[in-house]
């Protein structure tokens, strides 16, 4: 009966739109758990494996519809049309989650109907060879034990689920968190650390800033931090221009092409993750150096991205890097902020080396921040640094300075004091100066 609908081009243009984008296969369609088939590869995937959501009986799913079509073919004439409404009700729906997990939700319900058939079924074939009371015992013990699977995997979840919804506090604070609550712990922490925006979640304003996250991580930083992103989990097909930039920037080598991305995405700050950064990018750079400031002088310092959070303390293990006996863990997680930079500027000596220091204390311990640079042929030094050296008592950030700038030029040794407007307004500080 639907079918001259097609002659309508608004219907049919709108379903060959719906037809190409399940048929879809590109680089986010594979990478995408939302758009696995639901029998995958769990070991190349994120998405969970099959039997999590249906247990055994997800072996079961592609005879579903056979089993509604055997019953209502053998259903009296009165009924049969209601076992059809149901068999083309399931069929779609069954070769949809087949084809992408996204649509097994919708599907539970008629897969619900299905497996009670089909254990209805098994228990009328056993009652006439074992008595009914032993084939409902049997068929019983059967169901509950082909849901084990999903058990297993949902069971320890009811607990957080109950404390969530009743309010209470979820996140502990003394064990080690897997890598579901690590994330959500460190989305929190971007939340409390990040001011609040206007136009959040109102499509008729412009938020005053973003967040860049990962992609794939866009709905976790929206949904817990509460803060605007400018690509999330619907990946190119919401706005490919703006997942394009996103990918690049975790990708990009350069610093002055990350920076352009940067300004592109209108975004004051940035999160790397140590599963989504490329080797040797730039924002690896940033993650594992925190802006060069390790020294290693493989990159120099940009002086306009500083560390405001790293963790969580309690979050999966950290990597770690070094010689054994010199190991330095690296945090899942780190948060930036792009600043304009107080500039430290000094007469030298032509390309006098300068080494610029500062003590850091950050939710897990206190880091040394360190700054290179180079006055040029004439003598004069201009070098940029992110970090103030005082912070503010209330509220005192999670990562703040203690004590002043330690600066070597050329052998001349200063302190120097650096203010949070020094650093948002590009300031300049002169060294020798009531340092």
């Amino acid at each position: 009966m639907a079918l001259p609908s097609l002659a309508l081009p608004e219907i049919r243009d709108a379903l060959a739109t719906g037809l190409g984008f399940i048929g879809k296969d590109d680089t986010w369609a594979r990478s995408n758990p939302e758009q696995m088939p639901l029998f995958h590869n769990a070991r190349v995937s994120l998405a969970a494996s099959a039997t999590t959501r249906f247990g055994y009986l997800v072996y079961a799913i592609p005879l579903l519809p056979l089993l509604v079509a055997l019953l209502g073919f053998r259903a009296n004439v009165q009924s049969r049309d209601r076992w059809l409404l149901v068999f083309l009700w399931m069929l779609p729906l069954c070769a949809l989650s087949l084809s992408q997990i996204r649509y097994a939700t919708d599907f539970s319900v008629l897969a619900a109907v299905g497996f009670a058939l089909l254990l209805t079924t098994v228990h009328g074939k056993l009652s006439a060879w074992i008595g009914r009371r032993s084939s409902l015992a049997l068929t019983a013990a059967f169901g509950l034990t082909m849901l084990f699977p999903a058990y297993l995997h949902f069971a320890p979840r009811i607990a957080n689920a109950a404390n969530y919804l009743s309010g209470r506090e979820v996140i502990g604070s003394g064990s080690r968190l897997s890598n579901k609550w690590t994330d959500f712990a460190f989305a929190q922490m971007v939340g409390e650390v990040t001011p609040q925006t206007s136009g959040f979640l109102d499509e008729t304003r412009i938020p005053e800033y973003g967040v860049l996250v990962p992609s794939d991580q866009g709905h976790l930083f929206t949904y817990v931090a509460r803060r605007p992103v400018p690509s999330n989990n619907l990946g190119p097909y919401l706005d490919p221009d703006l997942y394009e930039l996103v990918r690049s920037f975790y990708t990009e080598r350069r610093a002055d092409a990350a920076f352009e991305i940067l300004e592109a995405l209108k975004v004051r700050y940035f999160v790397t993750s140590l599963d989504r950064i490329g080797a040797r990018s730039f924002a690896g750079a940033m993650h594992y150096g925190n802006d060069g400031s390790l020294g290693q002088g493989s990159r120099p310092s940009t002086g306009r991205i500083r560390l405001i959070a790293e963790g969580p303390f309690n979050g999966r293990p950290f990597r770690k890097l070094g010689p054994r006996g010199k190991r330095v863990e690296v945090p899942a997680y780190k948060l930036f902020e792009v600043v304009e930079g107080a500039v430290f500027a000094a007469e030298t000596e032509p390309n006098a080396p300068v080494v610029a220091e500062l003590t850091l204390t950050t939710p897990l311990g206190r880091s040394e921040h360190r700054v290179l640079g180079r006055a040029d042929a004439s003598g004069r030094l201009e070098l940029r640094v992110a970090h103030p050296s005082e912070a503010p008592d209330d509220p005192q950030p999670l990562v703040h300075a203690v004590g002043k700038w330690r600066v070597d030029l050329g052998g001349e040794r200063y302190e120097a004091t650096v203010t949070e407007a020094d650093v948002r307004e590009g300031r300049e500080v002169r060294l020798g100066q009531g340092g």
